[in-house]
């Protein structure tokens, strides 16, 4: 059975988000820690999201392997890197996380869970343009992970 470069990014990626966030979820619960851990998950969201910016626009040196099925700079320099002309996907990062990062401090769960079920729906985008790439980039799986953690969390919690 021959299973396609794209079947495995998708495999691989979606595998590795869901695993990853129920592991750091169980965590959590274990813990208790549900505010202390959201603050994290979009605190490692952003910095993720800012070494992203300076990648794509001042081309600060990208740390990732380029071979086989990772291979950040295919992703990150692909056409499905601009949400608009000269405006790049990872500048949503700094948009998102900011905002996670001020909901959780104000105690606003309700807008925790709304923010996060939107960074889910974008997850999935971003997760099958990746599929149509047929690369892996590790940086932005990361952030797939901690915005679904962001989620499991905030739902466990309320």
């Amino acid at each position: 059975m021959h299973v396609s470069k794209r079947t495995m990014v998708l495999f691989l990626v979606t595998g590795t988000t869901i695993v990853l966030s129920m592991l750091l979820t169980l965590i959590v619960v274990y813990t208790g820690a549900y505010a202390i851990s959201e603050m994290i998950f979009a605190v490692s969201g952003l910095l993720v999201s800012i070494y992203l910016v300076l990648y794509q626009y001042l081309r600060v040196p990208l740390a990732c392997p380029r071979s086989g099925l990772v291979d950040c700079r295919k992703v990150l320099d692909s056409k499905y890197s601009f949400l608009a002309r000269n405006i790049r996907t990872s500048v949503l990062g700094l948009l998102f996380f900011p905002l996670m990062i001020a909901a959780v401090l104000i105690g606003n769960h309700p807008l925790v869970v709304l923010f996060s079920f939107a960074g889910l729906i974008y997850t999935f985008e971003r997760i099958y343009t990746q599929y149509r790439i047929g690369s892996i980039c590790l940086y932005c799986t990361f952030t797939y992970i901690m915005v679904v953690s962001m989620l499991m969390t905030a739902l466990i919690s309320a």
